[in-house]
């Protein structure tokens, strides 16, 4: 009887959290993605500003470096970078109309990543409280004992609860690395986020 209440509680529990971070963690690949494109497309539109051109390239390497140093879940350190960026976007002064179009697409950018940035950083923000893992461990704890304890006199179920503990452990880890945003970090984050450094350089 304990042992199905604690397989159904873990089971729900784990699949429920396993969901809910990887949610998160989608919308944290969404908002970087969306703050790459801003970064492209004010590199791009600074061309018509040749006076200022350069300086908000180098502020633009900067943040990228930035984004590249710190993990996301130190994504907040990047802010400093960020704000010098937006703030010398802000001081251009357009003198021709192709400037001032320019602008008004730069000003639009720079409030789009801004917005990017603050859910992003909401995002990362929703780690799993401690009571969720307290949780979590002492259900997995009970059923690993169970598991263990159970079986008598059989190679075959010892085995087959050494698998299941396993696994269960296995499945934690993945949670672990889900919640602290570190699953599939560097292919799905830095890989992308370097080769756009390297060709905007």
């Amino acid at each position: 009887m304990l042992a199905t209440v604690a397989t159904f509680l873990f089971g729900v529990l784990l699949a429920f959290t396993i969901d809910r971070t990887r949610q998160r963690l989608a919308a944290v690949h969404d908002f970087i993605r969306r703050g790459d494109a801003n970064l492209l497309t004010i590199h791009q539109l600074v061309e018509v500003f040749p006076e200022d051109r350069d300086e908000i390239r180098a502020l633009i390497d900067a943040q990228m470096i930035a984004q590249i140093d710190y993990r996301l879940a130190e994504f907040s350190q990047s802010t400093p970078t960020f704000l010098a960026l937006s703030t010398r976007v802000i001081a251009l002064e357009p003198r021709t109309s192709q400037q001032e179009t320019a602008y008004y697409h730069l000003l639009q950018q720079t409030n789009d990543m801004s917005m990017s940035r603050a859910l992003m950083e909401a995002a990362v923000g929703q780690s799993l409280s401690r009571l969720e893992w307290t949780s979590l461990l002492l259900l997995l704890t009970t059923m690993v004992t169970i598991m263990i304890t159970l079986p008598r006199g059989s190679i075959g179920a010892a085995v087959c609860a050494g698998v299941l503990s396993g696994t269960l452990v296995a499945l934690m880890t993945l949670l672990r690395k889900l919640d602290r945003l570190l699953w599939h970090e560097r292919a799905s984050i830095w890989e992308p986020q370097a080769r756009l450094f390297r060709n905007l350089g």
